[in-house]
């Protein structure tokens, strides 16, 4: 189900720097639902946990 928030989170994915021609994603977009969000990538599964020091952590 797409939640209006995922849809936040899609529009700010979509959001482009003029500049360098790379996507800027706003962390808290993914963080929506939590502080951890799981990221496929060529069928491997990686978490992307936010810190209580606010850093980010991806592991395998």
């Amino acid at each position: 189900m797409i939640t209006a928030a995922h849809k936040i989170a899609i529009s700010k994915i979509k959001h482009y720097s003029l500049a360098m021609h790379k996507p800027i994603v706003d962390s808290n977009a993914l963080f929506t639902q939590g502080d951890v969000v799981i990221i496929c990538h060529q069928g491997q599964q990686y978490s992307l946990r936010r810190t209580k020091n606010d850093k980010l952590i991806l592991t395998k």
